[in-house]
C-alpha cells in the first residue's frame, strides 16, 4: 500500500496555545485548581508536558491565562447590550449571565467554589469592576433618556449585579426554572427603577 506523500499540517503556536487552553478548561473545571496537574492538561491537549511549559511556565500562569481568556469571551458576549435601549439592555444582561452559566456550568461553579483563591483575586476585582461599569452605563442611559428614575448609580449598580449573581447561584444550586426566575428578576428590577408616569 502506497503511503501519502502529502505533508501533514503542522500545529502552529496559536493552535497549540488554543488546544492547551481548551484542555485546561476541562481539567480545571473538573478538578479545581488544586486537583489539576499539568500532565493531565498535556494528555488532554495531545502535547508533551514540556510543550505546555513553552507557553505556560507554571500551573498558576496557565490557570490565570484561562481565566483571562474566559473573561474576554464573556465580555465580548455581553458587549451586545451596549447598543440596546436601557430596559432591553437590562433584560439582555440578565439573560446573558444566565445563559453563560447554563453553557459553562462547570467553570462558573469552579469560580464560585474557588472565589477566595488568592492568585485569582486581581482578575476577580477586574471582572467585578468591568461588570459594575456595564451596569452603571445601562442605568445612566436609562436615567438620561427618562426611562429610569433618578438614583445613585454607584450604589445601585452593585445591587443589580448582586441580584443577577444570586440568580446564577440559584440556577447552579437548583438547576431548573432559570427562565422563569430571569423574567421575575427583570420585572422586580424594572418595578424598582422605572420612572413612574401618570
Amino acid at each position: 500500500m502506497k503511503q501519502s506523500t502529502r505533508p501533514t499540517a503542522k500545529r502552529t503556536g496559536d493552535d497549540s496555545r488554543r488546544d492547551i487552553l481548551a484542555a485546561a478548561y476541562d481539567v480545571f473545571a473538573g478538578r479545581g485548581y488544586a486537583g489539576a496537574a499539568m500532565r493531565d492538561v498535556a494528555n488532554r491537549a495531545g502535547i508533551s508536558v514540556g510543550g505546555i511549559y513553552i507557553y505556560f511556565p507554571t500551573k498558576e500562569e496557565l490557570y490565570l491565562a484561562l481565566l483571562r481568556s474566559e473573561m474576554e469571551d464573556f465580555n465580548l458576549y455581553i458587549g451586545r447590550v451596549a447598543d440596546m435601549e436601557p430596559a432591553q439592555a437590562l433584560k439582555a444582561l440578565i439573560d446573558s449571565y444566565l445563559d453563560y452559566a447554563v453553557r459553562k456550568t462547570k467553570l462558573v461553579s469552579l469560580h464560585l467554589k474557588e472565589h477566595d483563591l488568592e492568585i485569582r483575586k486581581p482578575l476577580k476585582e477586574l471582572f467585578l469592576s468591568s461588570q459594575h461599569r456595564i451596569i452603571r452605563g445601562i442605568l445612566q442611559d436609562g436615567m438620561d433618556s427618562g426611562v429610569f428614575r433618578k438614583m445613585e448609580i454607584d450604589r445601585a449598580a452593585p445591587v443589580v449585579f448582586s441580584c443577577v449573581r444570586g440568580l446564577v447561584l440559584s440556577y447552579l444550586s437548583e438547576g431548573q426554572g432559570a427562565g422563569t426566575q430571569s423574567e421575575m428578576l427583570y420585572e422586580i428590577l424594572l418595578n424598582g427603577i422605572m420612572e413612574k408616569t401618570g
